[in-house]
């Protein structure tokens, strides 16, 4: 009987502590951040599982995007021209 006494008590205990986490701080955070242009991603780099917070503006999520475009348009030009 106190075994299960005690094992109520537990469980309750880490049910009240889950419920208590307030989320409302994470969702205007975010919503603030779209408004802004800033973003965080969690990301995965290849070779881990250990997803890693990335935080980026617009302007350099845009400039991100036009270097690798760059990169894969000169790698296209370069490839053909081997052949």
């Amino acid at each position: 009987m106190k075994v299960l006494t005690t094992t109520m008590a537990a469980t309750a205990l880490l049910l009240s502590g889950c419920s208590s986490i307030d989320t409302t701080d994470a969702q205007s955070t975010s919503s603030e951040a779209r408004t802004d242009g800033y973003r965080c991603d969690k990301v995965v780099a290849v070779g881990s599982r250990m997803p890693t917070r990335r935080c980026t503006t617009a302007s350099q999520r845009e400039a991100e995007r036009q270097e690798a475009e760059r990169i894969m348009n000169t790698r296209g030009i370069s490839s053909a021209a081997n052949n």
